[in-house]
C-alpha cells in the first residue's frame, strides 16, 4: 500500500471517528434540550459520513485497480514463462 493510499485509509477512519464522536455530543444536546446544537451536530455528523462514504469509495477503486494490475503482471510473467519453456 502507498503512502497515499494509507493517507486515505487515515482520513476515512478519522472520518469515522468524528461521526461517531457528533453522535455522542448530538445525545447530550438532545439531553439538555438545545435544539441548535442539536442541528448543528446532526450537520457536522452527516458532513464526516459523507467524507468516510467518499473517502471509501476513492479507496475501493484505488486498490481495486492496484489488485487488476497486479493480477494482469503475474498473467504476463506466466505467459512469458511457458512462452520459453515451449522455446526449449
Amino acid at each position: 500500500m502507498s503512502d497515499k493510499d494509507f493517507d486515505l485509509v487515515s482520513v476515512l477512519y478519522h472520518a469515522l471517528q468524528g461521526a461517531e464522536t457528533c453522535s455522542r455530543y448530538q445525545e447530550d444536546a438532545e439531553g439538555a434540550k438545545d435544539r441548535e446544537l442539536t442541528e448543528f451536530l446532526e450537520d457536522s455528523r452527516a458532513e464526516y459520513v459523507a467524507r468516510a462514504a467518499t473517502a471509501k469509495r476513492l479507496l475501493a477503486s484505488r486498490l481495486g485497480a492496484q489488485a487488476a494490475n497486479e493480477s494482469t503482471e503475474g498473467e504476463e510473467e506466466e505467459e512469458e514463462e511457458e512462452e520459453e519453456e515451449e522455446e526449449d
